[in-house]
């Protein structure tokens, strides 16, 4: 006979997993040439056992002789992949056999959790230069890094959002996301992205605006950004996450005099 544990009955994608087979001989006679074949799920990778699997396998082991009451036991340790979708099942299947012609098999199921979990940040910079005043030029770099063990879809409604921020316009030509879909949204005035964000990955997302003028100073410039993603795996956005970025303009006021006179030349008593 043979049975199969495993040690964990739910698993995160990259974590790993260790199996146990116990193998009895429970008939009355011996058992010869008894042979263990693991079947592992595609979402696994085998790393190690104990005893280690015949010469030139990873899933095969050979044992001469089991007696009557007698067991014998093989752990095994396998990585699960990693990203994967949430709820999937790894399916581990063995069986054994020996020369007596006696078969047994059993077989184990772990359920997979996984979820993206994503991070924002927000970088904001003067492009002329400290200090920031009116008519220059702000440059805006989001970063959205995907650190869970499922890949973020483009799931219904926006991934993204970024409202211009007052007392500025925005330069449409500077949009940029390195992967996904980015737009402007005219009638709310705010910038769009939807798309992918891979375990692991960094989306990068950019654009500049210009600051109007005339302004008043210690006017500040305040620009959050929003995140909406998946948290718990079912590719529906149910999570909020923001980054915020703040500058201050410095204005003052510039007078300037320029005197002239209707003639260069003029006679006593004359206007």
């Amino acid at each position: 006979s043979i049975t199969k544990t495993a040690d964990k009955s739910i698993v995160h994608p990259g974590y790993l997993l260790n199996y146990t087979l116990t193998i009895e001989n429970t008939g009355n006679a011996n058992a010869t040439n008894v042979i263990v074949t693991e079947v592992y799920d595609s979402n696994v990778t085998f790393l190690s056992s104990t005893p280690s699997p015949d010469f030139g396998t990873n899933n095969k082991w050979t044992i001469p002789l089991l007696q009557p009451d007698e067991s014998f036991t093989i752990t095994i340790t396998v990585r699960v992949a990693k990203p994967l979708e949430n709820n999937i099942l790894i399916h581990n299947y063995a069986n054994v056999t020996c020369d007596e012609g006696s078969y047994d098999e059993d077989s184990i199921d772990v359920t997979v959790i996984s979820a993206p979990e994503l991070m924002i940040t927000k970088d904001a910079i003067d492009t002329n230069g400290y200090p920031l005043e009116p008519e220059d030029t702000i440059h805006y770099i989001i970063q959205i890094t995907n650190i869970g063990d499922k890949n973020q879809l483009d799931n219904p409604g926006n991934e993204f959002e970024d409202p211009i921020p007052a007392y500025t316009i925005l330069n449409e030509a500077s949009l940029y996301a390195s992967s996904g879909t980015i737009s402007y949204d005219t009638i709310n005035n705010k910038i769009i992205w939807n798309g992918e964000v891979a375990v692991e990955e960094t989306i990068t997302i950019t654009f500049d605006v210009t600051v109007k003028k005339p302004l008043d100073n210690g006017t500040i410039i305040n620009n959050t950004a929003i995140l909406y993603w998946d948290s718990n795996g079912d590719n529906s956005n149910d999570a909020t996450s923001y980054a915020y970025a703040e500058l201050e303009v410095r204005s003052k006021p510039i007078l300037s005099i320029t005197k002239t006179a209707d003639k260069s030349i003029v006679h006593p008593g004359y206007l």
